[in-house]
């Protein structure tokens, strides 16, 4: 499989950006319950969604 243009890899990063973006917009003001990860940083239910579709729409592309 050939490398992938500068180019497509940037169009692909955008896509799933804007879709992790608008999964979390879906939670906002709701007041979610807030969990700490080990290292003491915050983490929601809206931050685990947009992560798991972001890494489909990368994973799908290759």
């Amino acid at each position: 499989m050939p490398e992938p243009a500068l180019r497509d890899l940037l169009e692909l990063a955008v896509e799933a950006a804007l879709a992790g973006g608008r999964r979390t917009l879906a939670y906002f003001n709701r007041g979610e319950p807030v969990e700490w990860k080990a290292d003491g940083s915050p983490v929601t239910a809206a931050d685990r969604e947009a992560e798991a579709l972001m890494r489909r729409i990368i994973e799908g592309a290759y």
